[in-house]
């Protein structure tokens, strides 16, 4: 029986000694990059983003290790180094290059992205295997990560945060009825409030928001309408004519019917309320004038008016006749005739149409000459007209 546990024991023995020559002692491989030799498991453990040149069993490979989590190279059974270099996980790459980048990092904004919220900092320019701490506590998100500098490029490492925060700040818009408002609301922690208020045209309103799951949502209570007109002194004008008068606080969509009877203007206008600001929708302006019958010529336009009820207006023009004159024409020979007067309508009754030309006669004691009877009238040829 002793014999038969000796004989086990030696072949026991001799299976592992066969064995020996597959498994690699430890502390034979050199882990050289973005890496670092774990002894007791005597392989190669490479950075998140890293690249290491993992040298084992009398051959060198790079590992690119491209994922945001740790990996672990075993290399102490070749067997399994193998079927690692033939089968890598997936973003991880094998080379036979074993030539390290250590290009160094410029200065970056950088991203994280944990669950699906993405956090961003600043980094700043570091050489090859560099480490730098990084922060965003903007809202929405909150979160930290660490970076390594590896082949030119910053590496986020394991271990990152980033969760919501709240909700932004930026413009909220409410409506009631037909009626919107807008206010700005500032930045808020899960289940804060905010109340905002709108105080310009051309609406007036309130409202609060909650913070839900990251968003702000209205809460219930909210107002919105146009805003009325205040009372106030309104003016209008016709050409260059400038009425005025005081109107009272009207509400949106009303509309209010004001005039001015001063000493110098009247006028009538209709003025719209629409969210606060009153709107001119018809209007006249004129002058007042005394005495009555005053006659003036219109600065602006250059036309005759008369005054008639304290208002210009345009002065018609009537031509009127002298009463009929006799006229000697020669020996013993007499001639009537009408003479016209445009200027002064106190002679008479306005002429009739066979009445309207100037008189004219030939004067017999001159020849070729024409007499006019009307001196404010001209000849066409001065050299043979007289006046009477």
């Amino acid at each position: 029986m002793n014999h038969f546990i000796i004989l086990l024991v030696l072949m026991l023995s001799s299976l592992t000694t066969l064995a020996e020559p597959f498994k690699m002692p430890v502390g034979a491989i050199t882990c050289v990059g973005g890496c670092r030799e774990v002894e007791e498991k005597n392989g190669c453990q490479i950075d998140a983003g890293g690249t290491c040149s993992v040298t084992a069993w009398g051959s060198c490979r790079q590992v690119t290790n491209s994922t945001q989590r740790m990996l672990f190279v075993p290399s102490a059974v070749r067997n399994e180094l193998t079927s690692f270099y033939s089968n890598p996980p997936d973003r991880v790459k094998i080379e036979s290059n074993c030539a390290i980048n250590n290009s160094p990092c410029n200065a970056v904004a950088a991203t994280w992205l944990v669950s699906g919220k993405e956090c961003a900092a600043s980094l700043a320019a570091g050489n090859y295997d560099d480490n730098q701490s990084a922060t965003d506590n903007t809202a929405p998100v909150r979160g930290s990560a660490s970076f390594r500098c590896a082949g030119g490029n910053w590496v986020v490492q394991p271990g990152a945060t980033c969760a919501s925060d709240g909700c932004i700040a930026g413009a909220m818009s409410w409506t009631v009825g037909s009626a919107t408002c807008d206010g700005t609301i500032a930045a808020g922690a899960d289940d804060d409030s905010r109340s905002l208020n709108d105080n310009s045209t051309p609406t007036l309103g309130a409202a609060t928001y909650k913070c839900q799951s990251d968003s702000w949502v209205l809460q219930g209570g909210s107002s919105c309408a146009a805003q009325g007109c205040n009372g106030a002194t309104l003016s209008w004008a016709t050409g260059s004519i400038n009425c005025s008068a005081s109107v009272s606080s009207t509400a949106h969509g009303q509309s209010a019917t004001v005039s001015e009877n001063s000493s110098t203007r009247q006028g009538n206008a209709e003025f719209y309320c629409n969210g606060g600001s009153w709107q001119v929708t018809n209007s006249n302006c004129s002058e007042r004038c005394t005495p009555e019958d005053a006659i003036r010529q219109n600065p602006s336009t250059n036309v005759v008016e008369i005054c008639k009820s304290g208002v210009w207006v345009t002065k018609p023009v009537i031509t009127y006749c002298l009463p009929p004159r006799e006229v000697k024409q020669g020996d013993d020979e007499w001639m009537t005739f009408h003479q016209a007067d445009t200027n002064r309508k106190e002679r008479n009754a306005p002429c009739t149409n066979d009445q309207r030309d100037r008189s004219k006669h030939a004067d017999l004691n001159t020849p070729g000459r024409i007499r006019y009877d009307d001196k404010s009238k001209s000849c066409a040829n001065n050299s043979n007209c007289i006046d009477k």
